[in-house]
């Protein structure tokens, strides 16, 4: 039996990640901030950066669902963090919130990570910010994602989401760029 497997093209610029910027494996996240199963695959892609320091990068791309009504302000709220640096601590607040995010927690948070208020609602109305999420929904629609979280590991579909799973793609990534830089 022949199985293909479909590699995407994962738009990956200035977008924010976590790990070695010059890894040999990228893992472009899709997700969505009102999304329990997001939630849950956070101490897992943790645990996959803190085995693979060196070689993965995480990637985080916005997939807001029309379902979840505050999805998408959530995922301007961590752009507009990400404005004074704080991309990473918005993220995992507002994941710790998914059940009760509303416009006054996400006051509330970006006031705990000592945002400068004023800027931060600012930048909440900038539209490059909307185009950003825009972009990236978009690009996960050409990949064929319909839900969330929907991982690619350098280009090709993650279906199982566990620790093994992870440590199973990224090997063969691994292999492969280890015999190719020969």
């Amino acid at each position: 039996m022949i199985q293909l497997e479909f590699i995407q093209k994962i738009d990956i610029s200035e977008r924010p990640f976590k790990g070695s910027k010059e890894a040999p494996v990228t893992i472009a996240v899709f997700s969505d901030y009102q999304c329990p199963y997001c939630a849950r695959l956070e101490p897992v892609l943790q645990q996959v950066l803190n085995k693979y320091p060196k070689d993965i990068k995480i990637v985080l791309k916005h997939f807001p669902l029309p379902m979840h009504k505050f999805a998408r302000k959530a995922s301007a709220a961590t752009l507009a963090a990400a404005k004074q640096g704080k991309f990473w601590q918005f993220h995992e607040e507002t994941f710790k919130n998914l059940r009760t995010l509303n416009d006054a927690k996400v006051q509330k948070i970006a006031q705990e990570l000592g945002l400068n208020l004023e800027q931060f609602n600012n930048d909440l109305k900038d539209p490059a910010i909307q185009k950003r999420i825009n972009e990236d929904i978009n690009n996960g629609r050409q990949a064929g994602v319909r839900g969330t979280p929907a991982i690619f590991v350098n280009g090709k579909l993650l279906k199982n989401r566990s620790l093994a799973g992870f440590q199973r793609l990224i090997e063969l990534e691994l292999k492969k760029t280890s015999t190719t830089s020969r």
